[in-house]
């Protein structure tokens, strides 16, 4: 039983950390939190219910380019002019949009969980989320440490405003880190459907919740720590919720899992706010 909830929390693991990847590219270079950013798993389960079957497996890419376009199109039309008024505004509307989001969904799709057709199966899922998660980290470090626009990228999460005067078109870097965000948002919710196949409007909201947990206590703007973070948080939550009755002798229920959780990350701001893996970062004033 230990093997089975240890690959488990292994997989689940991968999922969230797959998830705090794109939470943390955005915080790294634009110091924002995007609580949106888990509902975009929602969207990209809709996606699959209503077009899997019409297109087949070729969906699952449109879904990603979809959701990549999608993530670009609300920086561009909703933080960006919000940025330049004050960077605190930004966190309100992040909020706004996911509220905004779910709501939404429940309008138009019903608050009914909606059974799909996975888009892999569940060997693959076993097999290949952790692989898959290595494989987006580090096409997007190489990117960011050996390519022209990665630099550029990292210069403006270094100094935005020293690297306008440079040259780098600080705007379009922001939407290609919300692109690429939006992007690995979809793969996460091709594995997460594929895992737990039904989607419902509140669908993001959990993962998303956790998987920036996961981010922080890997160290928030840390590639790296985002899956460390989502690893330990998968792997815990699991055994958690396997063991938890047993150990209590059935006063606890596996629902209390999630309050250790977020305990642990309470305990982590208040001790190690930067994180496993992060690094501490000046503010200009």
């Amino acid at each position: 039983m230990l093997i089975e909830q240890l690959t488990h929390g292994f997989v689940l693991g991968s999922i969230y950390a797959l998830i705090a990847v794109g939470y943390s590219l955005i915080y790294g270079v634009m110091r924002m939190v995007n609580f949106a950013h888990g509902d975009l798993l929602m969207v990209g389960g809709f996606m699959l219910f209503y077009g899997s079957a019409p297109f087949g497996s070729l969906y699952g890419l449109l879904t990603i380019l979809f959701l990549g376009l999608f993530s670009m199109l609300t920086e561009r039309l909703i933080y960006r002019p919000l940025r330049r008024l004050s960077e605190s505004y930004t966190v309100v509307a992040a909020i706004c949009l996911s509220l905004f989001l779910q709501n939404a969904a429940v309008l138009l799709f019903s608050a009914d969980p909606k059974p799909l057709v996975p888009p892999f199966s569940e060997s693959f899922v076993s097999h290949f989320s952790f692989p898959l998660c290595l494989l987006v980290t580090a096409l997007l470090l190489f990117g960011l440490y050996h390519t022209r626009v990665g630099i550029a990228i990292r210069a403006v999460a270094t100094d935005s405003d020293a690297a306008a005067l440079s040259g780098v078109r600080v705007g379009k870097m922001f939407s290609l880190v919300f692109f690429l965000s939006g992007m690995t948002a979809a793969l996460s919710a091709l594995l997460y459907t594929s895992k737990y196949p039904a989607v419902y409007p509140f669908l993001g909201a959990m993962p998303g919740l956790k998987a920036y947990t996961a981010s922080v206590i890997g160290g928030i703007g840390s590639l790296p720590g985002a899956i460390l973070g989502g690893l330990l948080l998968g792997i815990l939550e699991t055994l958690l919720k396997g063991y938890i009755e047993i150990l209590s002798h059935g006063q606890l229920t596996a629902a209390f899992a999630d309050g250790v959780i977020y305990a642990l990350l309470l305990l982590m701001l208040l001790f190690r706010p930067r994180g496993l893996l992060g690094k501490e970062h000046k503010e200009k004033v």
